[in-house]
């Protein structure tokens, strides 16, 4: 009635915020009024204005979950599928990702599309150098326009960040002659080039390999499905489906499905409706991901100083979705193409995942039952990592990282001695060596477990083992890294055992040997300041 009173006394409906030009109408369409939102319509209010950020009436209402307010806009010209203007999203979009399911049924109702996808985009790359990691191989694309001055400097700013080059002649290139600079830093680059050549040349995932992902990350590319499985939405998810939404469409960036997308924010309830739904639970990302890998994953997760997903919160336990995938047809043994970028802000682990299976990574979580799960479902206990860790290696220790959950954490620790033991059962190798020359032994060593040290002695373990970077077993115990752990306890057993011992703590911790006390040497006077010798008779 309000708003009525205002009308008839004059009050404009065109009128706008002064800061993101705000109607009226969408002001009421954003408290979900669907009685005002009428009101206002009918009055003549534009019904596909948008704020300054592309922001439509029709999404406002759809966020706020109105469908009759939904309903009012489209019968009075809405566009059901118009974009907003930063990312593409339509009103569909803004249901789905809040879970308003009754305004996505209203939306389907009018033709709203579910297959639409946000935009998907590249980030900026450090510079022209540093080719795309999904085409390694690929030759240099053609010579585009020819970039202004500021474009330069910009791509020379990020170029000589990734290549930790700032020298003096750098800023003054930057400043001023930018050939010259630039040639200067592709010299820098053509010498990183150079000098890991050998190792690119044997594993396309070495360390320059790694430099140029940097900055090269697709995002974007999102439907509305994406969005409500992002979210652990479960009623816009089935709103969605029911009116026709593809289950099993990826995302046009990453190429990842809705059921990978709610397992790895810990969606666990989500990711069984969707099986059961139909979803293809073999459908992996770009960087290999599965649904059957991620269930594990994610309920293993390193843990940050940040919002992580918890599945302690599903009824739905990740067992149990590991078994759905596996009974609907799940590989055990598909494999990681890479590194997972979102475990980059929490794993300080020292190994790379790349070519790991879900039986691998819940030999590293020490979590049995998932193992067994995995083995009687016909998972290879013996595929390593794409350098060569075993489901042994990493079950004994290689990797781990202090203070970070990569492994089950219960109250008596890490289940090590069980873990590796059905390992063995499977037939594990406990001499096999990873690329660095690495063993189940060193791994042993490094998280100062005794009883696997002399479990693996007894069981044929080589304690005089040395990896490619000189360190032994009993190097492994004392303190290898920064971050490593000392245990003089376990060093001492190595050096029993054969183990030699290079004496190189590397850690914070490292026990330093106590100097020799010496006696202070008392200050020089005359009275005690020695004197020569005197004949007889001198005075």
């Amino acid at each position: 009635e309000m708003a009525k009173m205002l009308l008839a006394a004059g009050a404009s409906n065109k009128a706008t915020t002064r800061i993101g030009s705000l109607t009226p109408l969408m002001l009421a369409a954003k408290n979900g009024n669907a009685a005002v939102v009428k009101t206002l319509v009918e009055a003549g209010a534009d019904v596909n204005a948008a704020d300054d950020h592309g922001t439509t009436v029709l999404m406002l209402a759809a966020s706020a979950g109105s469908a009759e307010a939904v309903r009012t806009l489209i019968e009075h010209g809405a566009d059901v599928n118009a974009r907003e203007g930063a990312h593409g999203q339509t009103a569909l979009m803004f249901a789905a990702a809040l879970n308003r399911d009754e305004a996505i049924r209203e939306l389907l109702a009018h033709r709203a599309d579910t297959a639409i996808e946000t935009k998907a985009m590249k980030l900026p790359k450090p510079g022209p150098r540093f080719d795309d990691p999904e085409k390694p191989q690929a030759k240099p694309a053609a010579a585009g326009p020819k970039e202004s001055a500021a474009d330069q400097k910009t791509n020379l700013d990020a170029l000589a960040a990734a290549t930790g080059f700032k020298s003096a002649v750098y800023s003054a290139g930057a400043a001023g002659g930018l050939a010259e600079a630039v040639q200067k830093l592709s010299a820098k680059v053509d010498e990183l080039e150079k000098r890991l050549a050998p190792a690119q040349a044997k594993d396309p995932a070495s360390a320059f390999g790694i430099i140029r992902e940097r900055g090269t990350l697709d995002m974007g590319g999102f439907t509305a499905l994406l969005f409500a499985a992002r979210d652990g939405s479960m009623a816009a998810a089935r709103a969605l489906l029911e009116g026709g939404a593809n289950v099993n469409q990826v995302s046009a960036s990453e190429k990842t499905s809705p059921l990978v997308m709610a397992i790895m924010n810990g969606h666990l309830d989500l990711g069984k409706f969707l099986v059961d739904w139909g979803a293809d639970p073999n459908l992996s990302n770009a960087q290999g991901l599965t649904a059957l890998y991620a269930s594990v994953d994610v309920q293993w997760a390193p843990k940050g100083w940040f919002p992580s997903p918890i599945t302690g919160q599903e009824k739905t336990t990740y067992l149990e979705l590991m078994k759905a995938l596996l009974d609907a047809g799940a590989d055990p043994n598909a494999r990681l193409g890479r590194k997972l970028w979102f475990r980059s802000f929490g794993d300080h682990s020292w190994i790379d995942t790349a070519g790991a299976t879900a039986f691998w990574r819940a030999a590293q979580s020490t979590d049995l039952e998932a193992m067994h799960l995995l083995a009687d479902h016909g998972a290879d206990p013996d595929l390593a990592s794409a350098h060569g860790d075993t489901p042994l290696m990493v079950a004994s220790g290689v990797g781990w990282g202090y203070h970070y959950s990569m492994n089950s954490i219960d109250a008596q620790g890490p289940r090590w001695m069980e873990t590796v033991k059905y390992c063995m059962q499977l037939g594990a190798d406990v001499n096999a060596a990873d690329d660095r020359g690495y063993t189940a032994l060193h791994g042993a060593a490094y998280i100062g477990n005794n009883d696997l040290i002399n479990y693996f002695v007894e069981k044929g373990g080589d304690v005089k083992a040395v990896a490619k970077d000189k360190n032994t077993v009993a190097d492994m115990a004392n303190g290898p890294t920064r971050f490593g752990i000392p245990h003089p306890d376990t060093v001492a057993l190595l050096e029993k055992l054969g183990s030699a011992n290079s004496h190189n703590c590397r850690s914070d911790q490292c026990l330093v040997n106590p100097k020799e006390e010496k006696k202070p040497t008392p200050p020089t006077t005359e009275a005690t300041a020695p004197t020569s010798a005197k004949k007889p008779g001198e005075q």
